[in-house]
């Protein structure tokens, strides 16, 4: 979930590359319905979202029952020692925007066992 389709887009791209599917959306509250009908296998979410942040919306999808065992992640162009970071739920990792995308997204999928 990115509200920046073109970030969206070449992302979208390089997991799609890596052999997954991916459903994109642009408002958080839409990705909070598509991940409760969807039960994806993970979610990645932009930390700077219009209405609702990444961390806050993943720390939404582990209050839930019905989602709180689906991996999440957020994307960031941030530093990691920003202070809202330090609100992520445990185990939830933080994937760097940019240059470092493939190398954080590899080790996310070893992380959860996706690969």
């Amino acid at each position: 979930m990115t509200p920046a389709r073109s970030i969206a887009k070449i992302l979208s791209k390089q997991i799609m590359a890596c052999g997954f599917r991916v459903n994109s959306v642009h408002d958080p509250i839409e990705g909070l319905t598509m991940a409760l009908r969807l039960r994806p296998d993970m979610v990645i979410t932009s930390q700077v979202m219009k209405g609702l942040n990444g961390v806050d919306l993943i720390r939404a999808l582990k209050a839930m029952e019905v989602t709180e065992k689906i991996p999440c992640a957020v994307l960031t162009s941030q530093e990691l020692d920003a202070a809202a970071f330090s609100r992520l739920p445990e185990g939830s990792p933080v994937l760097r925007s940019g240059g470092n995308f493939a190398d954080d997204f590899a080790k996310v999928v070893t992380q959860f066992g996706l690969g």
